[in-house]
């Protein structure tokens, strides 16, 4: 899937939608883990603080404002792309969380 998105004929809106997807979701699951009560075990601490972080988080905003700021003149066909791109990464980090949980099922 990745890989794909390096291809010449995806538009760069598509490929930037899915970035920020990709990091969104691992700095908002790594800040979870920082959260009180979350029982993250201590070996992963350092690695929710490296991604759950605020300074990571803001690096995630900005992503979504180059996304959005592609996407507000995007054409139609641009705009589907990149919602395929965004769908197709949730699904994909859907997958990759359950199985940390050990049920690869996205559905």
């Amino acid at each position: 899937f990745l890989g794909n998105l390096m291809q010449p004929e995806v538009d760069y809106a598509a490929c930037i939608t899915a970035f920020w997807a990709i990091e969104m979701v691992y700095q908002t699951s790594f800040e979870l883990c920082l959260e009180p009560g979350s029982k993250t075990p201590a070996d992963l601490l350092e690695t929710c603080q490296r991604w759950g972080n605020s300074s990571f988080k803001h690096y995630c905003s900005s992503l979504q404002s180059i996304a959005d700021h592609c996407l507000e003149k995007a054409e139609e066909d641009v705009l589907r792309e990149a919602e395929e791109a965004f769908v197709r990464v949730l699904h994909n980090e859907v997958g990759f969380w359950n199985m940390s949980y050990g049920d690869a099922q996205t559905s």
